[in-house]
């Protein structure tokens, strides 16, 4: 199996939680809890250099119809690098899933989010059958009373072409 190099996850992250326009405390929170739980010893370390790159790209885009594409730009290029050794990475369906409690950090599940980890999906995972994220048209999770849903969710049903998600 390969996995993705874990600051290149942790990248595709924070593009992930500045795709729909603002970088909220909440998820900025999530952000440095996801890092310190992948990579405890040298996240803090280069956690600044992932902020400042992201940035950087994004303040590129002169108007908002871009900023979408010069974020798919950037995500696809930090996970094209793959490793063989799991230590060093983690796996396509852990960053997935991460993505989608990043998305919901902040209580709400936008479009372009969705479009994003969709995009993800589709080039990240390759397709199986049984664990059919890769070919979800239709991601959906319906939020808990406290927003998000994430943490408390499981699978509830899947069909080849979606999956939804149910708050437990």
């Amino acid at each position: 199996m390969k996995y993705i190099k874990t600051r290149d996850a942790l990248q595709a992250f924070y593009y992930l939680i500045a795709v729909d326009g603002s970088v909220r405390d909440d998820e900025r929170a999530l952000f440095d809890h996801i890092g310190d739980n992948l990579d405890a010893k040298h996240f803090h370390d280069y956690r600044k250099e992932i902020i400042d790159s992201c940035d950087e790209r994004i303040n590129q885009c002169h108007d908002s119809d871009d900023r979408y594409d010069v974020i798919v730009e950037g995500v696809d290029a930090v996970l094209s690098h793959r490793t063989d050794k799991r230590a060093a990475g983690i796996a396509p369906r852990l960053l997935l899933w991460n993505m989608l409690s990043v998305a919901f950090a902040d209580g709400e599940y936008d479009a372009v989010e969705s479009r994003l980890i969709k995009h993800i999906a589709r080039t990240m995972i390759p397709y199986t059958p049984k664990w059919n994220i890769l070919c979800a048209r239709r991601m959906t999770c319906e939020a808990s009373s406290t927003g998000s849903a994430i943490p408390n969710c499981h699978i509830v049903k899947f069909a080849p072409w979606w999956i939804s998600w149910k708050s437990a």
